[in-house]
């Protein structure tokens, strides 16, 4: 069964105003992931594609349980930064209800699509859809996954100097690699050491399965 998850009206509302990629006013910068990090390790950002062949809102996020046990991830926010640690825009977040099922389950993960995307999910047990004002994930600076009680769960920078991320960042996204289709992932395990640069590289995109 799928579950394409209706995100409450306040964001839809939100989403006309704030346009654009543009930083927006909102909490301080999480610089350099200083929050404490959540006791639980078992969620991680593990695909990022800030732009996509159909332009700048072709954008997803795919978030994977790595653990081998249910994870209830409601009220989880996950929020994009500039690179000089800016919100991108309003927090989103996760519905209520939504518990990821163990690694290697169907439903093993929660994938965040613009209403742009041009691509598939393959498992499509959780879909958020997101209106092109929300999240706005820039090509260079970060995102980070917060728990329902605002620490830090998972951060990943990309481009030359985000001030949000785990150590040094991902590839920035270019127009060529657009057009090709790329995405920032972590390899098949989704390993995680805390160091942006050496766990991701760019895939083709795969949406909501393993890289």
């Amino acid at each position: 069964m799928s579950h394409t998850l209706a995100l409450p009206a306040a964001f839809l509302a939100l989403a006309a105003v704030v346009p654009g990629h543009g930083a927006q006013e909102g909490p301080g910068p999480v610089v350099g992931g200083t929050a404490p990090a959540a006791p639980s390790s078992c969620v991680v950002i593990n695909e990022v594609a800030s732009s996509g062949p159909s332009g700048p809102f072709d954008e997803f996020v795919e978030v994977r349980n790595v653990c081998d046990r249910f994870v209830d991830v409601s009220s989880y926010e996950l929020r994009g930064y500039d690179e000089t640690g800016l919100p991108t825009g309003p927090p989103v977040s996760i519905p209520s209800y939504v518990v990821l099922l163990p690694r290697g389950s169907t439903g093993e993960f929660l994938t965040f699509v613009k209403a742009d995307f041009s691509g598939t999910v393959a498992d499509r047990v959780f879909v958020v859809v997101l209106n092109r004002g929300l999240l706005n994930i820039p090509d260079n600076g970060g995102l980070c996954l917060f728990d329902a009680a605002g620490r830090k769960v998972d951060c990943v920078g990309m481009g030359v100097r985000p001030a949000v991320g785990e150590g040094p960042p991902a590839q920035a996204m270019t127009a060529e690699l657009a057009q090709l289709g790329a995405a920032n992932a972590r390899d098949i395990l989704s390993t995680d050491t805390d160091h942006n640069q050496r766990d991701f590289s760019l895939h083709r995109r795969s949406a909501g399965a393993v890289n």
